[in-house]
């Protein structure tokens, strides 16, 4: 069995909790499950719901999971959008690690269900507003997929596999998603309650714990530092998304998923 760090004890742990931001340890229902190679000490999950509009893919759901089981799930609340709902603002969050025997089931139940084997763009309807993203990495192999529409088969699979380890009622859904939703496999995750500041700082402690952070988090870490009033971080940020370039590859290989960045934009945000 892979054995993998702990990851840093979130600070303010208990501001978090009263911002509705809070960090737990999310215990899993299910019997103890054998020693086994999972997870493998690459493991690592990233989930997207987007949704497709004239002017691109507006983000409305995200999740990460990491192989020692740290589990940050966001959503982005209309309340605190910017102007054409770019770039998006992930005000609502909730950041728990799962047990060892959680991280297990969660990492072997996707590979089970299929998610190796889906072509990378699934979906009955390309022009769908409904898009889910997925990117998932165990021994040394990696997957990408997006589903558009109505889909079946191991993509719908791995939905339900992945909405069994989030906060109650919480979930990545597709239109008329076909099979049985599985039971809850925690509990305690704590519910991803709004606050701009706590989510601002979350993110802060998260940026300490990654720093092999894509544009389009840094983007959506930017857009925190605004909302929240730190002006001095938020300049920060956008002086190293500048010194990225204007233009990143996405780690999604959907259409229009090319994360474009509007320098212009993202200044005029500046407080």
């Amino acid at each position: 069995m892979h054995r993998t760090a702990s990851p840093r004890t979130p600070r303010r742990t208990s501001r978090w909790l009263l911002f509705g931001c809070g960090f737990a340890l999310a215990a899993c229902l299910g019997t103890r499950v054998p020693r086994s190679d999972w997870p493998p000490a690459d493991f690592f999950l990233e989930v997207r719901a987007r949704r497709q509009t004239e002017t691109g893919l507006i983000e409305r759901q995200s999740l990460h999971v990491y192989a020692d089981g740290y589990v940050v799930y966001r959503e982005a609340d209309p309340q605190d959008a910017f102007p054409g709902d770019w770039p998006p603002v992930f005000s609502r969050v909730s950041a728990y690690r799962l047990l060892p025997q959680s991280t297990r089931t969660l990492a072997r139940g996707l590979y089970e269900a299929g998610l190796f084997q889906v072509d990378t763009v699934v979906g009955t309807d390309v022009d769908a507003e409904d898009v889910v993203a997925v990117r998932w990495r165990a021994f040394g192999e990696e997957r990408r997929a997006v589903g558009r529409g109505r889909v079946y088969g191991p993509f719908i699979a791995s939905l339900h596999c992945i909405n069994a380890f989030l906060p109650p009622g919480c979930a990545f859904t597709l239109p008329d998603m076909t099979g049985e939703p599985q039971p809850p496999r925690i509990s305690g995750a704590p519910a991803p309650l709004r606050s701009v500041e706590g989510a601002y700082r979350l993110h802060q402690d998260w940026a300490r714990r990654d720093e092999d952070h894509d544009m389009q988090w840094q983007i959506e870490f930017y857009a925190l530092a605004v909302r929240a009033g730190d002006g001095s971080g938020a300049r920060r940020l956008l002086a190293a998304i500048e010194r990225a370039g204007t233009e990143q590859d996405s780690p999604f290989p959907d259409r229009d998923a090319g994360v474009r960045v509007s320098l212009s934009r993202l200044r005029a945000l500046l407080p």
